[in-house]
This record gives structure tokens, C-alpha cells and sequence, in this order.
């Protein structure tokens, strides 16, 4: 049978195939449609996430904003009105009506972590709130019945005592214990740094009696030389961070303009885990002696990872675990002093504020003993790629070389080499970002060092040297300086490192300067990602979704930064996968898909036999007949 038009000119088409050619048509348009609307579906989904993403985290920012500066301003206010207070203190202690005072103020502060004074001559009265965070109640060993502790430090030489007081709701006392020591409130950063008339606020640092992170606003108070201070626990900003709608989907960061983090949502990854020690077998005439050491403050740099460093203001890395296994080894009991660069920290040994201070290469014109090495770290020298290369420290001679300050290699250099121009600077990060911008021709330091500070901080483009003779002539292996009064101490030192089994050594090898942990914990103290740095230098980046690229996946970042009085510029993100993102809008168009394709499945076969077959076969009887 053929077709035939009005001309009576035949068609090539067989019936067959003109049906064959009209499904294949109706078939793709209904396909086509399908997809043109599971497209603009997905498209417009996508939209509407990245729309609604936007109003929550503008939301969440907007709410942690106006709660780190209410929490920033009532402290602010708190410590201005309670210093102004009449009848504060009396002499050289506090009035009988000043703690109920205290706990009134953080009864309407709940987030408060504690309120205190100190003294000029050493002595502290303080009030912890345990309410303020659930790690506060865990760190004093506080009972779910407690609600205040009373922390003083006073007496003088061997009698000078740190009490614990332990009080219920009712203010009625539930348990006490005290301890020897020599904690000095006159010469705390918060003391020191406080002025009459204004609120100073403090740099992230390790509360002494808590041992954790915080910062604190002080002031004298009028007419005296007594200085009040507040604390407030980081603790308590990572519960509100955890405590967000938000936090489950991604990472939460506040942070400063370094990129050094205060508090995040992020959960420990078992930082504090230390292998198993058998304990060191003591003499009886050692176990007595160390029982009679009381407490020993040792020193804690923040900035020298991954060896002795601070993340949020708790202590970290090698030399810290180290200390912490032998302790457990020994009994000693310990706690760490923070806040304080280097300089500051010899100075506080000097004035015998410390009794251990490390990692030290050699006493540095200090009084003490010291013990035998622990660990051994290889020099390096940095350069920018377009200097020449260096293979001699003689090379550098009328040149710039960048040292952090207080180092005692400062006199080896200047003693060998004194055509080099030694740039003292405050840190090892500072040291290469002085080569970076040109101040400086090199910048010295263990190679370790270097490259941990320098991937943790995103300074790239620079080249590490490590054969350079001149060298060998600096001082090796890192020690343990402890005061002079402390020989038999350094003595069980030196026996307990020499008895510490090759495993455990392994395992500070592969946690902090090798293996897959080490790399885990690169860039531990400051923000992971360069994103979130170079987002804070651009307003134009803020407060929007900005779509980037992290280890070849998709992800966006939000940031957003504020103002605080008394402190820095600080800076709060949000960072999340496109694949976590936009995981409920996947679901909707895969589920619009298998319906689209279910309903079509049952509808294409009728649409094709009652619309195009069957008129198709009455066309064609209609033309034969």
C-alpha cells in the first residue's frame, strides 16, 4: 500500500514505518519535556537551597554574633560596676559579703565562668560558677551536687596553701581539700595587664586553677592596688557553637585575624590519648621526695608546633604528651602556664615562677640544671626561590637572618658569624613571613618547625635548606631546664627518659612527627582551610556563600567577621560539602525522577495505541478504501 498526496505522487513511507517514525516522535518529546522539567526542578532546587542556606547562616551569624557580644559586654560591664563596688575588700582580703555578691552576678550571668581577686601580695579569693559549662564541673571534679567553688591561694613560704571549697545551691559547704603552692596572683597576665579606670581584656590563655582555656577581663579596683577580674571558659563558647542548628551539618569556626582558632564545633580527636606506661619503680627515698614537690608549673609556648604549641589555649604536642607520660610515670603532678611569648617565659623562670621550663637546646644564661636530651630535630635555613641557594652560614654574611627572640642560638650566630644582621622577631611564623615579604634573607630554625608553621599558616613559596655547614656549630637535642633547687628532680628525670620503652617513643614519632596522625594534626591550631584566611582581608567574600574547591571536592564557605571592645577583630564560618548541602535537594529530583519515570511507563503505551496507532490505522482504511 502506498500514500498517495493530492498530486498522486507515492510517498517512499510504508504505514509501518510512518507508525515507527510518529512513536519515536511522541516518545522523544515526552522524554524531552520530561527532562527540560527535571532540569529547571533541579536548577531552581539547587536555587532555593543556596537561597535558604544563605537567610540560616545569615541567621545563626546574626544570633552568635549579638552572644558573643553580649557575653563580651556584659563581662565588659560586670567587671567595671563590681570593681566600683564599695567595700569590695577589706585590707588585704575580701569583705565577708563579697561572695554572695559574686554568686548573685553569675546567677543573672550564667555563662560566667568565675569571678576573683587579687591581691598585691600574692593571695587570690575566687568563685567558680559550675553551671558555666558542663567541662568546668569535670575539670574541678565537682559532684552534680555542687554548684560553687571557692579557690584561695594564701600564707606565706612553705605554709602558702591553694584551698579548693566545694559549696551546694544553698551556699552550705559539701567537701574541701587543699594543697602547697606557689602560685603568685601579682604576676598573672591578668593582674599585670590591669589598669585603673578601664577593663583590659586578655589574649587566649590556660586558667591556672582550671587548667583550660579562656580569657579574662580585669581592672583595679578603686583605691587599692587589688585587681578584680572575669573569666569566661572557651569551653562555653564551643557548647553554644555545638548547641546550633547548624553545627551537625559542617564545620564551625570562630577565629581570629591569624586564623588562630578560639573555639569551634569540631569534637577532639583523642588528642590527649598517651600510650600505655608501666610506672617508673621509685625509691622510697624518691617517692618521699617528689610528694614534697607539690605542684610544678611548667612552661607552654603557643606557637612552636608541633613540639610544644597551644590549640584555643590547651597546651599540645610532643614535649606536652611527653610531660604528661611521666608524670603518670612518676606521680608528679603538674600543670602548664600559657599566654607568656618566649622572652616571657625565661623571665618568669628567672623570677623562679616556673619550676620547668621547655624544650631548651642549652640554659641560655639561666640559673638551673638541666636533663638529658629527648628528642633530636636537624637546623634549616629559609629562603625565597629566586635567592641563590646557600650551602654556608658564612653566606649569609651582610645579609638579614630573622631568629624568634629570647632563642639561644642568637648568641651562637653573633659570636661566629657577626657580619649577619639578626633580625629578632617574635615567632617562627613571624620569621617567615619576614623572609616572604622581603625584611629578611633567611630566617633559622629546626626544620620541623619550619615546615609545620609554615603549612599551618599557608606560607608557601619558600625554600628549606638543611646542609649548611656552620650548622653543626649550634646547640643539639631539646631539653628539660629546671631550677637549681631541683637536682635530685633532673636526676629521675634522666632515669625515667632512659627507662621509657621504644613503643611509647614510636608513638610520639607517629602522632606528632610522622604517619598518618601527624598529618591529621598539621594544622591543629588555625583554621584548616586558606579560604577561610583570605575571606577575612576581602569584605566583598563576606556574609554570602562563596562555592570553592577543598581536596578536589566541591564545597562553600560562609564568613562573616565582627568588632568586640577591648580586642581584636575576630571572624566566624561556616564550611560545608555541596554533596552535604545539597543532599536533600538530590533526594527530591532522584525521587522526581523515578516518578516521572513510572508515570510514564504507564501512560506512554495507551497515549501511543488511543492517540497514534489507532487514529493512525482509521487514517489508513479511510485513504485505502
Amino acid at each position: 500500500m502506498h500514500w498517495q498526496d493530492k498530486t498522486d505522487n507515492p510517498y517512499p513511507l510504508s504505514a509501518a514505518a510512518l507508525q515507527f517514525r510518529l512513536i519515536v516522535a511522541v516518545v522523544l518529546v515526552t522524554l524531552i519535556t520530561a527532562a527540560v522539567a527535571l532540569s529547571l526542578h533541579y536548577y531552581f532546587s539547587r536555587a532555593m537551597v543556596l537561597d535558604s542556606a544563605m537567610a540560616r547562616y545569615q541567621q545563626t551569624v546574626s544570633a552568635t554574633r549579638d552572644y558573643l557580644r553580649n557575653l563580651d559586654n556584659n563581662a565588659l560591664q560586670t567587671t567595671r560596676a563590681l570593681a566600683q563596688y564599695p567595700q569590695l575588700v577589706e585590707g588585704q582580703w575580701v569583705n565577708r559579703a563579697t561572695p554572695q555578691l559574686f554568686a548573685e552576678v553569675m546567677r543573672n550571668n550564667p555563662v560566667l565562668y568565675a569571678i576573683y581577686i587579687g591581691f598585691e601580695n600574692g593571695d587570690v579569693y575566687e568563685l567558680v560558677n559550675l553551671n558555666s559549662s558542663d567541662a568546668v564541673r569535670r575539670q574541678l571534679k565537682a559532684a552534680p551536687s555542687d554548684r560553687w567553688v571557692v579557690i584561695t591561694v594564701t600564707g606565706k613560704g612553705d605554709q602558702r596553701r591553694r584551698r579548693f571549697e566545694f559549696y551546694d545551691l544553698h551556699m552550705q559547704q559539701t567537701f574541701a581539700r587543699d594543697e602547697a603552692s606557689d602560685y603568685n596572683a601579682s604576676q598573672r597576665l591578668w593582674y599585670t595587664s590591669a589598669q585603673s579606670g578601664s577593663v583590659n581584656k586578655t589574649q587566649p590563655y590556660l586558667f591556672q586553677h582550671l587548667q583550660a582555656p579562656g580569657q579574662s577581663y580585669s581592672t583595679r579596683i578603686a583605691g587599692g592596688q587589688a585587681v578584680l577580674a572575669v573569666d569566661i571558659a572557651f569551653s562555653t563558647l564551643a557548647a553554644h557553637l555545638r548547641s546550633q542548628p547548624l553545627s551537625l551539618d559542617g564545620e564551625i569556626y570562630l577565629y581570629q585575624q591569624s586564623g588562630e582558632i578560639i573555639a569551634s564545633n569540631a569534637e577532639r580527636w583523642n588528642e590527649d590519648r598517651l600510650p600505655p606506661a608501666d610506672p617508673f619503680t621509685l625509691s622510697e627515698a624518691q617517692t618521699r621526695y617528689i610528694d614534697s614537690l607539690g605542684l610544678l608549673r611548667i612552661s607552654n609556648e603557643t606557637d612552636w608546633p608541633p613540639i610544644d604549641f597551644a590549640v584555643s589555649a590547651e597546651p599540645r604536642g610532643y614535649s606536652i604528651d611527653l610531660l604528661r607520660l611521666i608524670a603518670q610515670m612518676t606521680g608528679l603532678n603538674i600543670e602548664f602556664v600559657n599566654g607568656y611569648a618566649w622572652p616571657e617565659l625565661m623571665e618568669l623562670f628567672r623570677r623562679k615562677e616556673l619550676e620547668i621550663l621547655q624544650p631548651v637546646l642549652s640554659r641560655q644564661q639561666l640559673p638551673g640544671v638541666m636533663t638529658q636530651s629527648f628528642l633530636q630535630l636537624p637546623y634549616a635555613v629559609v629562603q625565597r626561590p629566586e635567592d641563590a641557594e646557600i650551602n654556608d652560614l658564612q653566606q649569609l654574611n651582610g645579609k638579614t637572618l630573622a631568629i624568634p627572640a629570647g632563642w639561644s642560638v642568637i648568641n651562637v650566630i653573633r659570636n661566629n658569624y657577626p657580619q649577619i644582621t639578626l633580625l629578632d622577631i617574635a615567632n617562627t611564623r613571624e620569621a617567615l613571613e619576614a623572609v616572604k615579604q622581603g625584611r629578611a634573607d633567611a630566617a633559622l630554625d629546626m626544620e620541623l618547625i619550619l615546615r609545620k608553621t609554615a603549612d599551618q599558616y599557608f606560607i608557601n613559596g619558600l625554600r628549606f635548606s638543611q646542609q649548611i655547614a656552620g650548622l653543626e656549630l649550634l646547640p643539639q637535642g631539646l631539653k628539660l631546664l629546671l631550677q637549681e633547687d631541683l637536682h635530685p628532680l633532673a636526676a629521675i628525670l634522666d632515669q625515667v627518659l632512659a627507662a621509657i620503652r621504644p613503643q611509647t617513643w614510636q608513638f610520639l614519632q607517629d602522632k606528632w612527627l610522622a604517619g598518618e596522625d601527624a598529618s591529621r594534626n598539621a594544622v591543629p591550631a588555625v583554621v584548616p582551610y586558606p579560604q577561610l584566611l583570605s575571606m577575612t582581608r576581602h569584605n566583598a567574600l563576606q556574609n554570602r556563600l562563596e562555592k570553592t574547591t577543598i581536596n578536589g571536592a566541591e564545597y562553600y564557605i560562609f564568613a562573616s567577621s565582627f568588632e568586640h571592645k577591648q580586642s581584636t577583630r575576630e571572624h566566624f564560618a561556616f564550611v560545608i560539602s555541596a554533596q552535604r548541602l545539597f543532599a536533600g535537594s538530590s533526594r527530591e529530583v532522584w525521587w522526581s525522577v523515578l516518578i516521572i519515570a513510572a508515570v510514564w511507563l504507564l501512560l506512554i503505551p495507551p497515549v501511543l495505541l488511543l492517540l497514534v496507532l489507532r487514529p493512525l490505522r482509521h487514517f489508513g482504511s479511510d485513504n485505502h478504501g
